[in-house]
């Protein structure tokens, strides 16, 4: 029994570090504390493209700077949505720019994922920090191919963000979002330690397993990634 409690223990001790250090289930912040983390941070690096702009948008397109791996053929990429005038009945506003990226997951299982190499690599023990807009569409319509009729993607999904040495390889889970089901947008900051040096990131939607028991149709809208900052401490 003694050793029962004892392997409890240090599971439910390591899961709780692996919690706190990749910050589980963030929330958004305000604009108040937003500017707060800035302040005595500096810029480490900067992310190519971070508003998704393209020329034209265009559904079913990855944008410059960006790719995808795995792609699943029966499936189609990312959508670069513009502003008030996006794809699927779409009608946000972009944050930063003129355009914005839409990742859908759909009820055959599928997730939509994008990444970049970063300019530079992070280093293992420091500390970093970025921020990025989110938000959630009531109104996305198309088609899913369970059923080959034009549905609506609306319910919530989670956003993880992967830190790896390419876009294919996704070594260390830098951050875990609340279920985004605000069709606000609001901003997210991402706050990481790195665990070993590595020069990828990729943005990844999954379902929300905790309200959900089957795979289902919902997307995530993403806009104004901010540079990534060298940081002294984890300020959440």
């Amino acid at each position: 029994m003694c050793k029962f409690l004892s392997l409890f223990l240090i599971i439910c001790c390591y899961w709780s570090c692996q919690v706190q250090q990749i910050g589980i289930s963030q929330k958004a912040i305000s604009s108040e504390e937003l500017l707060n983390w800035k302040t005595g941070a500096t810029i480490y690096t900067k992310i190519k493209n971070p508003s998704f702009e393209d020329s034209p948008a265009a559904h079913s397109t990855t944008p410059k700077g960006w790719i995808i791996c795995n792609f699943n053929a029966e499936e189609s990429p990312p959508d670069i949505h513009k502003s008030l005038t996006g794809f699927f009945d779409i009608k946000h506003l972009a944050t930063e720019g003129d355009q914005f990226l839409g990742l859908v997951a759909r009820d055959n299982g599928t997730k939509e994922h994008v990444g970049q190499a970063l300019p530079k690599k992070m280093v293992e023990g420091k500390n970093y920090a970025f921020s990025v807009d989110l938000a959630h569409s009531k109104r996305l319509r198309s088609l899913t191919r369970k059923t080959r009729k034009h549905v609506l993607f609306d319910k919530p999904l989670i956003l993880k963000i992967w830190g790896g040495r390419n876009v294919c390889s996704w070594k260390q889970l830098l951050f875990v979002s609340e279920p985004v089901n605000h069709t606000d947008w609001k901003t997210y900051l991402v706050e990481f330690k790195a665990e070993r040096p590595f020069d990828t990131i990729t943005f990844q939607v999954v379902f929300d397993e905790a309200d959900h028991d089957n795979f289902y149709n919902g997307n995530i809208l993403i806009d104004n990634v901010s540079p990534i900052y060298r940081t002294k401490k984890r300020t959440q």
